[in-house]
Formats: structure tokens, C-alpha cells, sequence
């Protein structure tokens, strides 16, 4: 049997999505790039990743908790590329493989074992390896309420 966790309703997040409005969120680099990341009404997190990107970490503190059900990137520069969505240390994908200006490319598997996160998780993370990376990556989520 699942487990699920209350959204308490002072939680400014969950508030603001209730009300149609994104919610920017905190993301940490580990070295060199830029990157911003929203969460949207329509349970999706957008991260935008800019300045050439690469060989770096971007982790994200999550506001409310939720499973990760299917990741998309979209890739703005033709390099080869690759993103892997984690849990802390733990994969949620396989190595996604970018290679051509304007390709899409969407993840092939998600690990259930490891894609929730709760309320102030900061462990969400995009390792991006390979060449230098811009474009965006998004994950498609699904709540966890009570």
C-alpha cells in the first residue's frame, strides 16, 4: 500500500499552484552555467539550463512532494550531451543522450524506487555530463496528497 503525505495548507507552494501560479525554485550549481527551474499549476517542473552547461551538477530543492513519471529534454546547441535524473545518489533515469541542435529526447525508463521526493527535499538532481549542454529539461509529476 502506498504511503502518502498531507500538503499542510500553509504550505506557500502548494497555495500558489492551487491559484494557477508558478513557483520558481531553488536550484544549486556545482560549478560553472546557469540554471532556473519552475514549478508549474499543471504539476510540471521546467528547468531551463543556459551558459554552457556542463560536466556539472544542478540540484533542486522541491517545495511539496511528489513522484516523477516522465522526464523530456529539449536540446538548444548541437553537442553530445547526456542527462541523468537523480534522487540524491540514486539514478530515477538512465542516461538520457543529447546530440543535435533542436533534438528532443525523452527519457526511456523511471526507477520507482527512487522517484519521490517530500516537502523541502534537496536532493533532486540533473547530472549533466558529456559536451556543454543549453536547452530545457522537463519532469512531469504527479502529486503525493492525503
Amino acid at each position: 500500500m502506498m504511503a502518502f503525505t498531507e500538503i499542510p495548507l500553509t504550505n506557500a507552494a502548494y497555495r500558489k499552484m492551487i491559484h494557477g501560479q508558478a513557483v520558481k525554485l531553488t536550484c544549486t550549481l556545482g560549478s560553472t552555467g546557469a540554471a532556473v527551474a519552475y514549478l508549474l499549476p499543471n504539476w510540471t517542473i521546467v528547468v531551463v539550463l543556459a551558459a554552457a552547461l556542463h560536466a556539472n551538477n544542478v540540484v533542486i530543492t522541491t517545495p511539496i512532494p511528489f513522484r516523477v513519471v516522465h522526464v523530456t529534454t529539449i536540446q538548444n546547441i548541437a553537442n553530445a550531451s547526456t542527462v541523468i535524473i537523480s534522487n540524491g545518489g540514486s539514478d530515477i533515469t538512465g542516461t538520457i543522450t543529447l546530440g543535435a541542435n533542436k533534438a528532443i529526447v525523452k527519457a526511456t525508463e523511471i526507477d520507482d524506487d527512487n522517484y519521490e521526493f517530500e516537502i523541502d527535499d534537496d536532493d533532486l538532481t540533473l547530472e549533466v555530463g558529456g559536451a556543454a549542454l543549453t536547452g530545457i529539461v522537463i519532469l512531469d509529476l504527479i502529486p503525493i496528497l492525503s
